[in-house]
């Protein structure tokens, strides 16, 4: 769970008076099972007819394979209009495997809908503030996770070419061994990087300087070849990490043809929700969001070192120039019109937004 945006004082008091709450109601709710997309399409709008007074459910757009993408508006029935309060976005499931993070976003739905109007500090708080949520922002890759057969996938269902080869998902997993579930296997080979346990032979260890090379393995997705390149399981079903996908920070290797800032359907889709100018407002009406609290494993606006995002692109001084000196590279430029001209040493451009947020 991070905080992706700096909070005011008053917001980020909201966020605590959603997460102290939220424990008994995001146990109940995740002890009875994950939803997947019809569970939780009907969990949304039954919440929404329920509590209509203070509820709203709309769809701010589909994803790739038809689904909508839901979002809550819930507000006090007192105060100003709910585009006038300061709001709070709530975002969860833009991994497709961190289903969770839909969970925990649906009970902070139903703590507040049915505790309005009966516990004093979540009235005063609708009264005051507008709660947006989004409970799952990449439906199409959380399906998977109910999908007969299960393995862990992050990213969403746009076909893409990963391997270069001109083909689209053409190399994905398979469940060899009928056992409902995408693991890993080991392939003997010379060329290895593993060897198995002497104890338990089902234990993988990395290899050391005197492993005997025909104790050697490599470890592959559960799978085959199937485009015959010698690789196992590089081009599977789509996709793009949404977490991954906003323009902040977009600067890390990526994978892929068609990649870039907001190339997704569900990225655009929330991005609009919050900046988006609507006529019939005369205004962008979602410009009341002041805090994002997003439920995720990792995200390229809060992304530290370490993993695939966070590092942004910019140009860097020659590596031969130095301080002073003939080495120094220096900028020419013409001064009032005449051939005049000032030395100045040329330094890379900052990084306006701050690496680690608060």
């Amino acid at each position: 769970m991070r905080i992706v945006s700096r909070l005011s004082s008053a917001t980020f008091l909201l966020c605590m008076l959603l997460i102290f709450p939220l424990h008994h109601s995001a146990q109940n709710t995740a002890a009875a099972g994950y939803h997947d997309y019809a569970g939780l399409s009907s969990a949304l709008k039954g919440l929404a007819q329920q509590h209509s007074q203070i509820v709203q459910l709309k769809s701010i757009g589909k994803t790739g394979e038809g689904r909508d993408i839901w979002m809550l508006q819930i507000s006090g029935t007192k105060g100003p209009d709910p585009l006038s309060k300061q709001a709070l976005l709530i975002v969860g499931n833009a991994e497709g495997d961190h289903v969770i993070g839909s969970e925990v976003a649906l009970g902070i739905a139903s703590y507040l809908a049915k505790n309005y109007g009966q516990d004093e500090e979540v009235t005063k708080t609708l009264d005051t503030r507008t709660i947006y949520i989004a409970p799952r922002l990449n439906p199409d890759g959380a399906e998977l996770f109910f999908a007969k057969t299960l393995y862990e996938y992050a990213g969403n269902l746009n076909p893409r070419d990963d391997d270069y080869d001109w083909k689209v998902d053409e190399d994905g997993p398979e469940d060899l061994n009928g056992d409902g579930l995408i693991t890993l296997m080991r392939v003997k080979d010379k060329a290895g990087d593993w060897f198995a346990d002497d104890k338990d032979p089902r234990l993988m260890k990395k290899k050391t300087a005197d492993t005997p090379p025909d104790q050697l393995f490599k470890i592959y997705p559960e799978g085959t070849d199937n485009d015959g390149d010698e690789l196992y399981n590089e081009d599977g079903p789509g996709g793009f990490d949404i977490n991954r996908n906003f323009p902040h920070n977009f600067g890390y290797r990526f994978r892929g043809t068609k990649v870039y800032p907001a190339s997704e359907l569900e990225t655009r889709a929330l991005i609009d929700f919050m900046t988006r100018y609507i006529p019939e407002f005369k205004t962008q009406p979602h410009r009341n969001i002041c805090g994002v609290l997003l439920f995720s494993k990792y995200d390229n606006l809060a992304a530290g070192t370490g993993i695939a995002g966070g590092t942004p692109t910019f140009p860097q001084p020659p590596s031969g120039a130095a301080a002073g000196g003939g080495g120094q590279m220096r900028r020419m430029f013409r001064m009032g019109g005449g051939r005049g001209q000032q030395e100045a040493p040329r330094t890379p451009p900052r990084d306006p937004q701050p690496k680690n947020t608060e």
